[in-house]
């Protein structure tokens, strides 16, 4: 389900004005090559020129939310609609608005205005159906998507959105249909035939899983971006025999690729070469110098061959380039850890516990740091926290 499906077309103003349709118009294709900043600038003249002008502000908005400045792009929406009460725009975005920000309620009241505005908006019922998903309300998120298709039987994003209900809720015969009827409009819709692969794969039918990956291969073979999906897919679904073999295949043909070099070298790491995995993650490293992925594999890579101190460099490096890559702290506080220094490893986990207040897979592990440390002020409350989420009462639970 692509919350992209929702950015229908800009509606003009009641009153057309052709210097703020011209500016409205070169911001949008600003924003098409990546240029937010300058979008936002020139629509900002734009509204300055007609404050009442809905496209503008509509636009203004989507581009805020592009950036994932949401206050401002709630700001805007909300402005739009005290001088456009009625507007079924301004109603959409502002709720996509507060679901991109996670407030289900508000989301909700906004798509059900919207809804009241024109009950015939497909969009809008498009919309319900993600703030229902995003609720866990999975059977309201189903009808909303039916509605859809009530309203517009061909509808492929109705398809799609029903297509991932339902493998959430593993009705994967009922997935898998709604991904063939969207591939029965769109043959040549790649990522769908890789849904359906996956949904097999899912519903425990490999051999029908890599039949759909072997297809696809076979009517894609001359495109290296197709094989490189598949490749990748394979990977995923655990065939990892079929993933190396094209990968090599691949790497063959392009061997300047620094995503093939680096599934490569994951590849042979896991089949215990690591060896043969240093060379190709050396090679995505070199290909890819700004890039975490390929200091994380080395990472790895040294930490299988009982290198440390070069395990903590690669990490060290993958973190510069993406400091708060959650699993890269982790990566790091587990060779702190091996090493001794067991206050810098806290450090790292408590830092992605900070991230991810929620994430109690993290509580058994920093819980055996604490007692390996013995602290019994931070300890006793982090391992009280993991025996009550591995459902061990607190007077049985081995604090520091």
């Amino acid at each position: 389900m692509l919350l992209l499906a929702l950015v229908g077309s800009v509606p003009s103003a009641e009153a057309s004005n052709p210097q703020v349709d011209a500016l409205v118009e070169s911001a949008n294709e600003a924003k098409k090559v990546g240029k937010i900043d300058v979008a936002i600038s020139t629509l900002k003249t734009a509204v300055s020129l007609d404050p009442r002008h809905e496209g503008a502000l509509v636009a203004l908005g989507r581009a805020y939310g592009v950036k994932q400045d949401y206050d401002s792009a709630e700001k805007t929406f909300l402005d739009l609609l005290v001088k456009v009460p009625k507007s079924l725009s301004g109603h959409r975005f502002l709720a996509l608005t507060y679901l991109r920000r996670g407030n289900s309620t508000k989301a909700l009241d906004y798509t059900q205005k919207a809804i009241a505005l024109n009950p015939r908006d497909w969009e809008s019922h498009h919309l319900l159906a993600e703030v229902q998903l995003a609720a866990g309300a999975y059977d309201k998120a189903v009808a909303a998507e039916q509605a859809v298709l009530a309203l517009d039987k061909g509808n492929v994003e109705a398809m799609r959105g029903l297509m991932v209900i339902y493998r959430l809720q593993k009705k994967y015969d009922q997935a898998i249909a709604q991904a063939q009827a969207v591939l029965k409009a769109n043959k040549n819709d790649l990522a769908t035939e890789l849904q359906v692969a996956a949904l097999y794969a899912e519903k425990g039918d490999m051999k029908k899983s890599k039949k759909t990956l072997a297809d696809i291969e076979k009517r894609g073979a001359g495109s290296l971006a197709t094989l490189e999906n598949v490749a990748a897919a394979y990977a995923t679904l655990g065939a990892g025999e079929d993933a190396l073999r094209l990968y090599k295949k691949l790497v063959e043909k392009d061997p300047k690729n620094p995503v093939v070099q680096l599934a490569l070298g994951t590849l042979y790491l896991l089949k215990n070469q690591p060896d043969v995995a240093l060379k190709h993650a050396t090679a995505a490293q070199t290909l890819a110098p700004k890039s975490a992925e390929p200091h994380r594999i080395l990472g790895a890579i040294a930490g299988a061959k009982g290198d440390m101190k070069g395990a903590e460099a690669s990490f060290r490096k993958a973190l510069a380039a993406e400091p708060k890559r959650p699993d890269l702290k982790l990566a790091l506080a587990s060779v702190l850890a091996e090493t001794g220094r067991l206050d810098e490893a806290i450090t790292e986990f408590e830092a992605v516990r900070k991230q991810a207040p929620q994430a109690q897979e993290l509580l058994q592990p920093l819980c055996q740091l604490y007692r390996q440390k013995a602290d019994k002020t931070k300890g006793k409350d982090v391992c009280i926290a993991a025996c009550k989420a591995a459902g061990v009462k607190p007077e049985e639970c081995a604090v520091p």
